[in-house]
């Protein structure tokens, strides 16, 4: 699938960082937030992969102007207009064809 991805984005932060959060916020239990890491792709290999890293490690603030700027550098790409007019065509393809043979 990822050649058909113009870009891809990963957001990390420490695995120890990745355990609390998951406690907190699942209510899981240290094995299992461990478990669930786990389950998934290392993020080493995640961060190769990817095109945008961005750190979630400490200040908020830090992480926020990180993601403002990515942001304003992927709404200046046009990448996203190549998407919109294929899914344009597709979308309408099939009222088209209807309209045609009815």
């Amino acid at each position: 699938m990822l050649p058909f991805i113009n870009s891809t984005i990963v957001v990390y932060c420490s695995r120890k960082e990745q355990i609390e959060r998951l406690q907190a916020r699942n209510a899981f239990t240290h094995e299992a937030a461990i478990q669930r890491i786990d389950a998934q792709m290392p993020l080493d290999i995640k961060r190769e992969k990817a095109t945008y890293v961005v750190d979630n490690s400490g200040n908020g603030d830090k992480v926020r102007d990180r993601v403002q700027a990515l942001y304003s550098e992927l709404k200046a790409s046009r990448a996203h207009w190549k998407l919109r007019l294929i899914m344009a065509i597709l979308g309408s393809l099939p009222v088209i064809l209807v309209y045609y043979f009815l």
